[in-house]
């Protein structure tokens, strides 16, 4: 029996859920640092812990899951993760140490953060001519969940709660991601479509072919080790690689602490620095819906050559501005900087082998996680000896860093 169009359109919703939960979790934990640190008495080396134990456990867990499921059933995969991931939230609620804490992390991440690339993998499993655009779409699901995270954890202590009662809000909704994909059926794959740029595609066609011809049993002894190492060779995909691995640095290295260096500068409550966060992700989502918008009317180089200079003025005003209003402001010009890097990036990534969308997916998804493991704690280290200004200097280093990788790859394309 034909499956009805609306079953399709609902695994894509499932993807967007996957992964405005996945981000929202990561989201939590900035505006939760300040009661963490407060609660467990602890500085900010070993704040800097969390971030990099949940990039490392990701860096496994979801490299390991998302190329699983081009091989295996993505549904039973898929309701494993959030199974866990669900349960691992429920016992940070839990929590009353830092070993424990940490620990449950550890769990969370290698477990459960699968959960948005396998979800990102039948989207782009099913929709292969629509990569681009779907993945702008889910773009936008995940700066909603980053921008409810804050909401939450600011709710909770005006509730008179702590920043514990998120995390539980965060675990119901990982059960009803459950629930919701259950009684779907994911249908069989469609055509494959090519790369959608042209430079890199003539550069990736052999591999791709390759990839075909592994289908056909003429490559099976490489298995996929050869396919990973195939795919990731590909130019295109290493560039993004690259690049999503410094992206991680200026994205989750500036709204990891942005809750504690507000209440640490202007001496804000808990609630309101926990609130700061907010600002950021208007700015996020702003320069979201527009890049959805634009996408196939300006080329996508361009869009990327003028994010990092917004981003790196807005990051200027933010460090001099004297004032809790122009700093709220800066935030937020900050946040509309940078939006359009991960889903521009990743789009381009994805595009360049879609026959393996899983395998291509999770080896992208890796390069966030050495950035968690790398760049936020980079930024607690330095700012545990020298403050969290200095710290924060971190940043405009790696906007550089992109400016310039991206100038140099327009020219070369050009």
């Amino acid at each position: 029996m034909k499956k009805p169009l609306g079953n399709l359109s609902f695994i894509s919703y499932i993807s967007y859920g996957a992964n405005f939960l996945w981000v929202m979790i990561l989201a939590l934990l900035g505006p939760s640092l300040p009661g963490i640190i407060e609660e467990l008495g602890i500085d900010y080396a070993r704040a800097g812990v969390f971030f990099a134990i949940v990039s490392a456990g990701s860096l496994f867990g979801t490299s390991i899951g998302s190329i699983a499921s081009d091989y295996v059933n993505r549904k039973a995969l898929f309701i494993v993760a959030a199974l866990t991931l669900s349960a691992s939230l429920l016992l940070i609620t839990l929590s009353a140490s830092f070993g424990f804490l940490v620990l449950v992390l550890g769990i969370l991440s290698v477990a459960g953060s699968p959960i948005g690339a396998i979800g990102q993998g039948m989207m782009l499993y099913l929709f292969p001519e629509r990569h681009e655009k779907n993945l702008s779409i889910q773009g936008i699901f995940t700066a909603v969940g980053s921008f409810l995270a804050p909401v939450m954890v600011s709710a909770s202590y005006l509730a008179g709660g702590t920043w514990r009662f998120a995390f539980l809000i965060a675990s119901l909704i990982g059960l009803l991601l459950v629930i919701g994909i259950f009684p779907l059926r994911i249908p069989a794959k469609k055509s494959s479509a090519k790369p959608d740029s042209i430079p890199d595609y003539i550069e990736s066609e052999g591999r791709i072919k390759r990839l075909a011809e592994d289908k056909e049993g003429k490559r099976g002894k490489r298995g996929i080790a050869g396919e990973i190492i195939d795919t990731i060779r590909v130019r295109g995909v290493l560039f993004s690689f690259s690049m999503l691995l410094v992206y991680v640095g200026v994205d989750f290295g500036f709204s990891y602490w942005l809750s504690e260096y507000m209440r640490m500068r202007f001496l804000l409550s808990l609630s309101i620095a926990s609130g700061s966060v907010l600002f950021y992700l208007i700015g996020v989502i702003s320069g979201r819906l527009l890049n959805a918008r634009l996408v196939g009317r300006i080329d996508r180089e361009k869009i990327l050559k003028i994010a990092p200079v917004i981003a790196a003025f807005a990051f200027g005003g933010f460090i001099l501005a004297k004032s809790l209003y122009a700093t709220y402001f800066f935030i937020i010009l900050y946040g509309f900087g940078i939006s359009p890097l991960f889903p521009l990036l990743l789009a381009y990534g994805t595009g360049m082998v879609p026959e393996r969308p899983g395998t291509t997916t999770g080896i992208l998804f890796a390069s966030l996680s050495l950035g968690g493991i790398l760049f936020p704690p980079l930024i607690g280290l330095v700012a545990n000896h020298l403050g969290l200004n200095t710290g924060y200097l971190v940043i405009p280093v790696l906007l550089l860093i992109l400016e310039l990788s991206f100038l140099l790859k327009l020219r070369k394309n050009a």
